[in-house]
């Protein structure tokens, strides 16, 4: 379930083949997808965004970003160029984009149930995971110390693979990494429906 499930026209081309395979493939019927979620409540900068969060019941939460176009790294500086010949040049890696975005989201979430404790406690063990999509990338990169190759989807495994297939394979890498930690519970780890649901009330629920 794509939420919401229309998307704006300006969004990038990589976004876009995501968003599509998002909504229209089967296997992700019973899924919360978020797409473009902002937040004022970041724990660095004044402001982030992640291009896709996913709620995956008995999986995990997972946030992905989307780099489509040229992408260089020289000098530790990532340069992203779009279509149009028009670049960007950042420090900042989109592995750590995504994961400081992600665990700001988190650090929402559990603010607003600590007056719940039941519901603190069981969400603060809920495992939240993150993966980066090249879209134009057509060959796998060795991204050294800055990521794991398994959090990586390339074009080729886009198109030829479902997401499903990644998704997954990024939750059973993520569950496989943490596993040897103190607050790792293999059954705990893994968020309900239920707490899906209350998740999504919590970061875009309905209102009149």
């Amino acid at each position: 379930m794509l939420i919401p499930d229309i998307i704006h026209k300006d969004a990038s081309t990589g976004e876009k083949l995501l968003f599509n395979k998002f909504k229209y493939n089967k296997e992700f019927n019973n899924l919360y997808i978020l797409h473009s979620v902002f937040t004022y409540h970041h724990l660095r900068n004044l402001s982030g965004e992640l291009d896709f969060l996913i709620l995956y019941p008995n999986k995990g939460i997972f946030a992905l970003e989307v780099k489509h176009g040229k992408v260089e790294r020289i000098n530790g500086k990532w340069t992203y160029t779009n279509k149009k010949g028009i670049s960007n040049t950042t420090a900042k890696s989109p592995f750590v984009q995504v994961d400081s975005s992600l665990h700001s989201i988190r650090n929402y979430i559990l603010n607003t149930v600590k007056s719940d404790k039941q519901l603190y406690d069981r969400f603060k063990n809920i495992l939240f995971g993150t993966g980066v999509a090249f879209t134009s990338m057509k060959e796998k990169v060795d991204f050294g110390q800055e990521a794991y190759p398994w959090q990586v989807l390339d074009s080729k495994e886009l198109r030829s693979l479902s997401p499903i297939f990644y998704i997954d394979n990024l939750s059973k890498e993520w569950h496989e990494k943490y596993s040897e930690k103190i607050w790792y519970d293999s059954k705990k780890s893994k968020p309900s429906r239920k707490d899906c649901e209350i998740i999504l009330s919590i970061l875009r629920g309905n209102f009149n």
